[in-house]
């Protein structure tokens, strides 16, 4: 008997849609909340409470959502903001090279 197909049902997206200049999609620099981390990424969705305004962002850097408040957002990364970021994705992956090498130097003995 042949299987049936399954009906996905297309979730509503959490949060607003557009919040202060900015939308869900939209690549941005931020500073995370609470430890002003830098992150960078797509916001994943946009919340409002009474006191502040929140973003959650898919960051690239540290591979995971953050919140960063909508205060804390770098509309125009300097140099100096785009080469941290860069710097340690580049530190990653590194780490994760030599990780593999140790993996596999474990693996032939």
């Amino acid at each position: 008997m042949a299987r049936r197909k399954k009906n996905k049902t297309k979730h509503e997206p959490k949060g607003l849609q557009e919040l202060g200049g900015y939308s869900v999609g939209q690549y941005v620099y931020a500073l995370s909340y609470p430890n002003k981390v830098i992150i960078r990424g797509l916001i994943h969705s946009l919340f409002k409470t009474a006191e502040h305004e929140f973003m959650e962002i898919i960051d690239d850097i540290g591979t995971g959502f953050r919140m960063a408040l909508l205060e804390d957002v770098i509309d125009k990364p300097s140099k100096r903001h785009v080469n941290s970021a860069n710097s340690k994705v580049a530190s990653k992956l590194r780490k994760h090279a030599r990780e593999q090498e140790a993996r596999k130097a474990k693996a032939k003995k």
